[in-house]
């Protein structure tokens, strides 16, 4: 048996009750205890012809999403609602224990003062009645059987309930999702001398005042680097990277006895400064493509990367205005990102007035 609660505040309580509660009194002037069960106090249901009505459609409308949410949270089929009552409590009048056999129990506190009401009790000692405010629903296990105590006071104490069945979804009928080919992203905190690395990126910039372009707007890039023994905090740069990538390649595509490696193709620095990003694109012509951040702002506005999905399926998606989403990781000092060279990405505006230095490169397969 389920002991559980769900338990919620509808905030339009008031309202409905202002707007119900002539009907009810009046009802309650004809038949003070009228009800079907054991009980004193004044119950009416929905589908009682000698009784004035309340905005029952409404409380249908606003009941059902409610007991949809709560089935779905639970994997649960919702098979509808029983009939809506009310109870009627004044001084005195109070509910016997009761359950309801099957399903689930639904009570809607519409007036209830927690200082001189009293909530639902339970007959199992077990089970503690959960703090109830006015406007609050409860849901619970149909199956436990509860009661209310006599009213004490002189204030009228009103609920609504109602019952709904349910269904376990079997896995026949469960809809089940599989990732299929997903796309991977690797990432690692390199432990080099940043600060080393960025002043000869500084001195390549000096020796190339020209930014080649390609993707970079309103920054600088440098032609693909040599392997130059004179930048030698680049070159250790290098040598981290082919070994992560190595270490990658090795554990995640290298059948047993394959003894094939990974190399850097070619290398190069972008620098951005103010208002310097870097337009949508891809490396055609390797295997796995990185980016490596040599200066940066730690939780500042310097400009994520951005990863977009495959053309195509981005063009559908945006087609019909379908729900989507890029994948942004912003720029941390001292962090390698690597990823396949196919995978779509851009660098979104550095807006700071700092520069963001990053070194980008592609690594091919040794055959």
């Amino acid at each position: 048996m389920d002991t559980k609660f769900y338990k919620k505040n509808l905030e339009w309580t008031n309202n409905f009750v202002q707007r119900n509660i002539d009907a009810i009194e009046r009802n309650y002037k004809k038949f003070p205890s009228k009800n079907r069960w054991n009980c004193n106090c004044h119950v009416v249901h929905d589908n009682d012809l000698d009784a004035e009505p309340i905005d029952y459609e409404f409380l249908r409308s606003e009941y059902e999403k409610i007991a949809i949410d709560f089935c779905e949270s639970r994997g649960l089929k919702f098979n509808g609602l029983g009939p809506i009552w009310y109870n009627y409590y004044k001084s005195g009048q109070y509910q016997e224990p009761h359950d309801h056999d099957g399903g689930y129990t639904f009570i809607h506190y519409m007036i209830f003062d927690k200082n001189i009401h009293s909530s639902t009790k339970f007959t199992d000692k077990d089970i503690e009645s959960p703090e109830i405010d006015q406007g609050d629903i409860l849901i619970f296990d149909g199956k436990i059987q509860h009661y209310v105590p006599a009213n004490d006071s002189t204030s009228p104490r009103l609920t609504t309930a109602f019952t709904f069945d349910t269904e376990t979804v079997t896995p026949d009928k469960q809809i089940n999702l599989d990732f299929l080919f997903p796309t991977p992203m690797w990432w690692t905190d390199l432990h080099l001398d940043t600060n080393a690395i960025a002043n000869e990126c500084y001195q390549l910039r000096d020796s190339q005042p020209d930014s080649r372009g390609r993707s970079t707007i309103n920054g600088w890039q440098s032609d693909d680097l040599k392997f130059d023994v004179s930048q030698r905090s680049l070159l250790k740069l290098i040598d981290e990277v082919t070994m992560v990538s190595n270490n990658i390649f090795r554990s995640q595509y290298l059948e047993d006895g394959d003894r094939r490696t990974l190399t850097i193709l070619n290398y190069w620095v972008c620098i951005n400064p103010s208002g310097g990003y870097n337009a949508r694109h891809i490396h055609p012509g390797s295997f796995m493509s990185g980016v490596y951040y040599v200066k940066c702002i730690e939780d500042g506005d310097q400009g994520s990367i951005q990863f977009h999905r495959p053309d195509l399926e981005d063009f559908i998606i945006r087609q019909h205005d379908l729900k989507h989403n890029d994948t942004s990781y912003p720029p941390v000092q001292g962090r390698l990102l690597l990823f396949p060279s196919q995978l779509a990405h851009s660098v979104d505006s550095n807006e700071m007035d700092s520069d963001r230095i990053a070194v980008s490169f592609n690594i091919g397969i040794n055959d």
